[in-house]
C-alpha cells in the first residue's frame, strides 16, 4: 500500500522556501573545495579583496568602456534569446515568486492525494559556486534505482511542470517504472549562479552526481536522460563528460525531444551569419552533434515528420537545424551508440507529446533497461 503524505516523504515548508539552504555541498575538484574553505575561514579578508577587485574592474571598464559595454550587451541579448526564463524570473517580485511556489505546492499535494506520486523531496545542491534547486519525485511502484533526469527548454520552470496540461513526462515515468528528478538552471527562481553556458552544463552534472554518486542520493544505476529543446543541448554537453557505456555500473539511455543541432545554427535562422558569430563570440554555443556521435549508449530522437515519416521543421527549428538531421539523413556519420528515431506527425515545437509517442518511447526505454537489468543479474 502506498503511504499517505507524511512529514517524512513530503514537507510543505521546503517547497515554499524561496531562498533554500543547500542540503548537499559538492565540489568538482579539490582546488575549488580548498578555495571555498579559505573564503569561509577568512570572510573579512575575502570581502576586502572582493571590494578591491570590483574597484579594479570598474577602473578597467572605464578605460575599456565601449568594447566591454558592447560585449555585455551582446551577452545579455544572447541570454535573453537562449534562456529567457532567467531574465523573467530575476524580474519577478518576492510576492510573485511566493505565489508561484504556493501554486506548485498545491499541484504536488493534489498528485500525492491522488496517489499519482508517492513522495516529493526538494533537493538543493551546492556545486562549487552554484546552487541548483531540484525536486526528486518518487512514482508508485517505480524501480528505486531507475530515474528520469529531465532538462527543460529555454522558458521552462520546475514550478510550472504540473500546471500546463502536459502530463507526458509523468506518464512516461509511470510507464517505464521510473522516478523523476527535475531542476532549474542557474539564475532561474531559487537556483543561483550566473546564467551562462558552462553553468547550465555544471548544473546538469550536479544532478547526475546526486542521482548516481551521493550517499544521500538514490544511488541510481539506470538513468533516462530526457532533454527537451535547449535541454537536449545542455544534456549533450554534460554527458560528453560522463561515462555512458555502462562500464561503471550505470546504464544510460538518452532522449532528445525536438532539439537543435547547435545554438549557433539556430541563431542563423534569425540573422545570418552575424547571429551565429555573436553566439560563438560570447561563449554561448553548444554543438550537440559531436557529443551525440561519441555517446556510447542508445539515443532516441523525437521529431516532427511528414506522412512519409521524414523529418521536417517543427515550426521553430528548420529541418537542417534539428539535432536528428545528420543521423537520419547522412548515413556516413559514424556513431558509437545506437540511434533510434521516433517520428510523429504534426508535432510542433510547443506541442506536448501525444499518448502514442509516450507509449512508443516507453516501450523502447523499458525493453532496453529491463534487458540491462537481466544482464546485471546473470552470474559472471
Amino acid at each position: 500500500m502506498i503511504p499517505s503524505p507524511t512529514p517524512i516523504n513530503f514537507r510543505d515548508d521546503t517547497i515554499l522556501e524561496t531562498d533554500p539552504k543547500p542540503s548537499l555541498i559538492m565540489f568538482s575538484s579539490k582546488k575549488t573545495e580548498i578555495a571555498s574553505e579559505r573564503r569561509k575561514a577568512h570572510p573579512t579578508l575575502f570581502k576586502v579583496l572582493g571590494t578591491i577587485w570590483n574597484i579594479v574592474k570598474f577602473i578597467i571598464s572605464i578605460i575599456l568602456f565601449l568594447p566591454l559595454a558592447l560585449l555585455w550587451v551582446l551577452k545579455k541579448t544572447c541570454q535573453f534569446f537562449i534562456l529567457p526564463s532567467s531574465i523573467i524570473s530575476q524580474s519577478m517580485s518576492k510576492t510573485a515568486v511566493a505565489i508561484r511556489r504556493m501554486t506548485f505546492l498545491s499541484h504536488i499535494k493534489q498528485l500525492l492525494s491522488l496517489k499519482e506520486i508517492s513522495a516529493a523531496d526538494r533537493v538543493v545542491i551546492q556545486y562549487d559556486d552554484l546552487v541548483v534547486d531540484s525536486l526528486a519525485i518518487k512514482i508508485p511502484h517505480a524501480l528505486p534505482h531507475r530515474w528520469i533526469l529531465y532538462s527543460q527548454g529555454n522558458s521552462g520552470l520546475m514550478e510550472n511542470l504540473f500546471d500546463r496540461g502536459d502530463s507526458s513526462l509523468h506518464q512516461l515515468a509511470k510507464a517505464t517504472g521510473s522516478n523523476l528528478l527535475v531542476f532549474n538552471y542557474p539564475g532561474i527562481m531559487s537556483s543561483k549562479g550566473e546564467a551562462k553556458r558552462e553553468n547550465l552544463v555544471k548544473s546538469y552534472q550536479a544532478c547526475v552526481r546526486y542521482l548516481r554518486d551521493e550517499e544521500t542520493g538514490p544511488k541510481a544505476n539506470q538513468i533516462i536522460a530526457f532533454g527537451y529543446s535547449l535541454g537536449t543541448s545542455v544534456q549533450a554537453a554534460a554527458l560528453d563528460r560522463e561515462v555512458t557505456d555502462g562500464s561503471d555500473g550505470t546504464s544510460w539511455i538518452v532522449v532528445k525531444d525536438r532539439g537543435p543541432r547547435s545554438l549557433a545554427d539556430v541563431a542563423n535562422q534569425i540573422c545570418k551569419p552575424i547571429a551565429s558569430a555573436i553566439i560563438k563570440l560570447v561563449g554561448w554555443n553548444i554543438d550537440s552533434v559531436k557529443p551525440s556521435e561519441r555517446l556510447r549508449c542508445p539515443e532516441i530522437f523525437i521529431y516532427n515528420s511528414n506522412h512519409d515519416q521524414e523529418l521536417i521543421s517543427d515550426g521553430l527549428f528548420e529541418r537542417e537545424n534539428c539535432v536528428a538531421t545528420p543521423f537520419l539523413e547522412l548515413p556516413e556519420v559514424k556513431t558509437s551508440g545506437t540511434k533510434i528515431p521516433i517520428p510523429e506527425r504534426d508535432l510542433l515545437h510547443l506541442n506536448p507529446l501525444s499518448p502514442n509517442v509516450v507509449d512508443r518511447l516507453a516501450a523502447v526505454i523499458s525493453n532496453y533497461l529491463d534487458s540491462e537489468n537481466r544482464k546485471s543479474q546473470q552470474p559472471d
